[in-house]
């Protein structure tokens, strides 16, 4: 079956129930280790102004990586939005376990697009140039087929423009569809 589009692109761009100006960002957070460690990325996150989510979304994680679920985050301009500055406070969060798991901000990008290691070499080739993202460091991109997405982790210095992000999720795909034709 030909993929036909990244689904919900990276972002949900509609306003339906939301404050006008503000989009639904998807994103996992990395070293969600225990309850102190996401309390801890919760009250970080609370700090950004223009930032709403539910605190009750952002739970512990699994072994190895503590990755929280998805949640998602309702941000105010959400493409003109640094999203590295949210990025940038998740890693300030003063979690217990922050010296074995530093806690990491990941974009999450649901799709009906193929998602194997040819696709997730094609992202990387878009995202690479990209300030702000980390598509090289080991576990900073892939894909869980059977959950249908993708995360990229973004760069804890922050710096990740979301508008760049998506240009590249959206070259990315044009690539791959070619690459099927």
């Amino acid at each position: 079956m030909k993929p036909i589009l990244l689904a919900t692109l990276l972002i949900l761009l509609s306003s339906s129930g939301q404050a006008a100006g503000t989009s639904k960002v998807t994103v996992s957070v990395r070293g969600a280790h225990c309850a102190a460690c996401a309390r801890a990325i919760r009250g970080q996150l609370a700090k950004f102004k223009g930032v709403k989510f539910v605190a009750d979304d952002l739970k512990p994680g699994e072994s190895p990586q503590y990755f929280s679920d998805p949640f998602e985050m309702q941000v105010g301009r959400t493409l003109d939005t640094g999203i590295g500055a949210v990025a940038k406070l998740v890693a300030a969060a003063k979690t217990p376990h922050r010296d074995d798991i530093p806690p990491r901000l990941n974009l999450v990008l649901f799709t009906d697009f193929t998602i194997d290691e040819v696709s997730v070499s094609r992202l990387r080739e878009e995202l690479l140039p990209i300030n702000g993202v980390l598509v090289n460091e080991p576990g900073g991109l892939g894909g869980r087929p059977k959950d249908g997405f993708f995360w990229i982790r973004l760069e804890p210095a922050g710096g990740a423009e979301l508008r760049e992000i998506v240009d590249g999720a959206k070259k990315a795909v044009a690539v791959r569809l070619r690459e099927e034709e």
